[in-house]
């Protein structure tokens, strides 16, 4: 009888140790996986952050296409330029519009120009006197020549004399880096050396 009551519990103990043994192995699964995904974060960021670099300091894009009284505008000193084009994302304008207002009280509004390419000027001019407390320097530009999915969101970039685009940014593409850009980027590039 008491060899019966010693299989009994070396049983018990023996399926005991199986449940743990599943559920250690169950938990480091749930460790490991979460240490992957927490990997493929960093990867994403790390690319996220390259793409930035070449986007901002590689000047995606070189020259634009300007018109005559955009050429004026720029032809005393550089600008930093918002380019939307109608059907852009209301909100993003506006958060940029808030950037800049802040900007501008500390580089010089005259230093901020809205660029509109929207089918009608009309249009525009509604989108200019709403745009204006934050913006006083506006022009509707029917086409910079610029790459199609550049023209599907808000655009920032500094133009200067010679019409070079210089510290390109895609709010839309990079939310997370929107402060930075605005807050530490462009008041160094405009601060006096």
């Amino acid at each position: 009888m008491r060899l019966n009551k010693l299989h009994i519990v070396l049983i018990l103990l023996f399926g005991l140790n199986i449940i743990l043994l599943v559920r250690v192995k169950t938990m480091s699964r749930h460790f490991y996986d979460a240490f992957q995904s927490y990997e493929l974060e960093q990867i994403d960021d790390s690319i996220k952050n390259e793409n930035l670099k070449v986007i901002i300091e590689g000047n995606y894009i070189g020259k634009i296409n300007a018109s005559d009284s955009l050429k004026k505008l720029v032809s005393k000193s550089e600008k930093i330029i918002l380019f939307i084009t109608e059907g852009n994302c209301g909100s993003c304008i506006d958060e940029c519009l808030t950037y800049l207002a802040d900007l501008g009280s500390t580089i010089g509004r005259d230093k901020i120009l809205l660029l509109g390419n929207f089918h009608e000027n009309n249009t525009f001019e509604i989108f200019k006197q709403n745009a204006s407390t934050f913006i006083e320097n506006s022009l509707f530009c029917p086409d910079l020549n610029l790459p199609e999915k550049f023209t599907q969101q808000p655009l920032l970039f500094v133009l200067d004399k010679n019409l070079n685009i210089r510290l390109l940014f895609v709010p839309d593409f990079y939310t997370e880096y929107i402060e930075e850009y605005f807050v530490k980027i462009l008041p160094n590039y405009f601060s006096p050396s």
